[in-house]
């Protein structure tokens, strides 16, 4: 995959978990048809990605990164060859996954 390149402190304020710049190429797959991406930024809740290629996904969708980790996703938003994308799965449970890679939250009382 890539490596961190920096939070996203613009947008911390409206969301719940911090985002992270990322450069990790990746798919969506929707049904039997796939396109390649790039992802952009994750948070435990959700990303942003690139397509690389044209493609026009459901609401449901899954985000395969390194060819083995998929994550269910819902499409939230799109325009042109970037989309929004929402984690079906718990924060915590996406934390879990994506440990290396997510900033650490503070922990709540």
């Amino acid at each position: 995959m890539g490596r961190k390149a920096k939070k996203d402190t613009a947008q911390s304020d409206r969301r719940g978990h911090q985002r992270t710049h990322v450069l990790f190429s990746g798919s969506l797959v929707s049904g039997q048809h796939s396109a390649r991406s790039v992802l952009l930024n994750v948070s435990a809740t959700g990303a942003n990605v690139r397509l690389a290629e044209d493609f026009d996904p459901s609401t449901s969708v899954t985000l395969r990164l390194a060819r083995s980790i998929d994550l269910h996703v819902k499409v939230v938003w799109r325009q042109d060859d970037r989309v929004g994308l929402a984690f079906r799965d718990a924060p915590r449970v996406i934390g879990s996954i994506l440990s290396g890679i997510l900033p650490q939250e503070p922990a709540t009382a």
